[in-house]
């Protein structure tokens, strides 16, 4: 999955059909990973898994890294698995609080691992990043061409452990660098 679609992008060049798919495909895998890492949080809906050790036993939260978060999967204290009434969360970036009778208590000289859903589902994606990804998309394939990702520093290469894509850096079209300096993360 992407930001945008292979649609969304062939609307924006001329002489381009779904034959070039493939191509454009990658790069919007490539331009949403990058926009992802610009912001600094996680755009698409993923899994996450935030680990923090507090040995002084004075924290009583603790500030989740991607947001927004879809849905809390898993808190373990320790080696305790927490239950949902043990714990509680707050706001859209998600704070994480330890909590006894509904009062936040403070984490006592441990691991605390929290997993969860971070992210927009597809159809949330906010427009501005969906439209961002397919400009930039589109503007990256219009000047190199299907037949010439490996003229933009693209190369897909495979592993024992199943396919990966190495990409080279890019630099943002004016309009894409604004849309995603409006959504960078004060946490990042």
């Amino acid at each position: 999955m992407g930001l945008c679609t292979a649609q969304e992008v062939r609307e924006l060049l001329d002489s381009v059909s779904v034959e070039d798919d493939a191509a454009i495909n990658l790069l919007i895998r490539m331009r949403s990973t990058q926009m992802a890492k610009a912001i600094g949080q996680t755009i698409e809906d993923t899994t996450i898994t935030d680990e923090r050790y507090y040995p002084t036993g004075t924290h009583n939260a603790i500030v989740l890294r991607n947001g927004p978060v879809l849905e809390i999967t898993s808190v373990t204290e320790g080696d305790d698995a927490l239950t949902s009434a043990q714990y509680r969360v707050e706001g859209e970036r998600s704070l994480v609080r330890l909590s006894s009778n509904d009062r936040p208590i403070v984490w006592a000289n441990t691991q605390v691992v929290v997993a969860y859903r971070a992210g927009h589902a597809e159809a949330s994606i906010p427009d501005d990043l969906r439209g961002a990804c397919a400009m930039q998309v589109a503007s990256d394939f219009a000047q190199t061409g299907a037949g010439n990702l490996k003229a933009m520093g693209m190369d897909q290469k495979s592993s024992d452990q199943g396919g990966t894509t190495t990409f080279a850096g890019f630099s943002w079209l004016s309009n894409v660098a604004d849309a995603l300096a409006s959504h960078v993360s004060l946490l990042s």
